[in-house]
């Protein structure tokens, strides 16, 4: 069960504070309290406070002049905003927004009350749209999209109470931890789940135009809910187990399909869990912990860094790859002669010349895709503005280029279902008009009218979306 990530997706959806956040908004001034009582024993003992009373990065040993609060506000904003376009969808500023609800709510930091119930009417209302830029941070943190997001919000707020202002700490909470990255990660979950019916959809086509056997398969025994199974059946369970004579065995890309299409579920399910735990967490330095003796005190912390994530939404990107390849070769296996002499008999030449570049073309597009996201290092250890040490995830790149690597999949998995079609018989009134300018939309229309229409199983309940 994956509630946190069910209720989230449910609330992105409809706009409203989800109850689990909602439930904790009478605690969050307790946290407050806790973390300025912790605060106060720490500079006691002659720390500074990390974004208290201190300034961020490379300068937090320095103090803001006059040590005002609002003197921390104006540098971060300052020295922080200060990314460009592209930014993130509306609806991945959206999750954003909500996943730092999210964090606040699971506690260690110093939002107060006042700040926690401004975020949460500020989600709730569907005309605020901030604009936090894409492809501005390598997830140490994601400091500069969220505080395109944090001034874009007082923006509103101050627009609705002119007094509204940050209390001390605050500036550096609200911009920091891993929210960004887990936010971001949400789209391209939604995007994988719409992928995997389209799989199922598209191999259950091709396998039967194709005239396959059943490919041989048995689920490992840890796999005790049975998803596979489901799946299979979807895809090859009217496929004959035999066939009586000499018959040369189909290609790999068929007989393997339990195979990639296991790993594609395996990857979406772990990245799917990872974002159901980081909602979960609290987010940011420092944190409000509790020592041995159970006293709270103020930890410095690395909880802004998900590196976890980050790999699984690479590993996914891999699955991807896969599914992409092996239906590549589908295609090339879709136009062969004997295959379609089967469904077409005398226009055999004919559709040979109207079918011969749609492999190509969806070749193509994998040649694309696996250029630019396979097996691509993402982790690296550096540091920035004099010295300052940094973990480098890159795990919103990670999740921008697994979104845009999908819609790559998507085009391939079309092309494959409309030749599936053609190989099939089922356009033949229509096969003049298959192969035009509009390919491609075409196919994606196609393949995504037969996934509404077809009853598939929901193998992946939480991929329902």
């Amino acid at each position: 069960m994956m509630e946190r990530l069910e209720q989230f997706l449910a609330a992105a959806g409809s706009g409203k504070v989800p109850e689990a956040v909602a439930a904790r908004q009478g605690q969050i001034g307790a946290y407050r309290d806790a973390y300025l009582a912790a605060a106060a024993i720490s500079k006691a003992d002659g720390t500074p406070v990390y974004g208290l009373d201190v300034l961020p990065g490379h300068l937090s040993g320095q103090a803001p002049d006059g040590k005002d609060i609002a003197d921390i506000e104006t540098a971060i904003m300052q020295s922080h905003k200060i990314g460009s376009p592209p930014d993130f969808s509306a609806f991945s500023a959206r999750a954003i927004h909500l996943a730092k609800l999210y964090a606040i709510a699971a506690g260690g930091t110093p939002v107060s009350q006042r700040s926690f119930d401004m975020l949460s009417a500020c989600f709730e209302d569907a005309d605020f749209a901030a604009a936090i830029p894409a492809r501005a941070s390598y997830s140490c943190g994601d400091v500069i999209p969220a505080t395109h997001w944090l001034s874009d919000f007082l923006e509103w707020a101050r627009a609705r109470d002119a007094d509204f202002r940050l209390q001390s700490g605050e500036a550096m909470a609200l911009i920091n931890g891993g929210f960004v990255q887990v936010g971001s990660a949400i789209e391209p979950l939604m995007a994988a789940g719409r992928l995997w019916k389209h799989l199922l959809v598209v191999q259950k086509a091709s396998a039967a135009a194709i005239g396959a056997l059943r490919p041989g398969f048995q689920a490992a025994g840890d796999r005790a809910d049975g998803w596979m199974e489901e799946a299979m059946r979807f895809v090859s369970g009217e496929l004959p187990l035999s066939a009586s004579g000499h018959r040369v065995q189909p290609p790999v890309s068929v007989r393997a399909m339990p195979q990639v299409t296991e790993s594609l579920g395996l990857a979406i399910r772990g990245f799917a869990q990872e974002i159901d735990r980081a909602l979960g967490r609290p987010s940011s330095n420092p944190l409000l912990v509790q020592d041995e003796a159970g006293e709270a005190r103020i930890a410095e912390s690395g909880a802004f860094l998900m590196p976890e994530l980050a790999r699984l939404a690479r590993s996914l990107t891999e699955a991807l790859l896969l599914c992409a390849s092996a239906s590549v070769r589908r295609m090339q296996a879709l136009t062969h002669p004997e295959i379609l002499e089967r469904a077409w008999g005398g226009k055999l030449v004919k559709v040979q010349m109207q079918t011969i570049q749609i492999p190509k073309l969806g070749m193509s597009r994998f040649e694309l895709a696996n250029r630019r996201y396979g097996a691509s290092g993402g982790f690296s250890a550096a540091s920035t503005s004099l010295g300052v040490e940094d973990l480098w995830t890159n795990g919103t790149d990670a999740n921008l280029d697994l979104g845009t690597c999908i819609e790559r999949v998507e085009e391939i998995h079309a092309l494959e279902f409309l030749l599936a079609r053609i190989c099939a018989h089922a356009d033949a009134e229509g096969l003049d008009e298959a192969i035009q300018p509009d390919l491609m939309g075409r196919s994606r229309k196609l393949l995504a009218s037969e996934c509404e229409q077809a009853e598939i199983p929901a193998c992946l309940p939480f991929l329902d979306l």
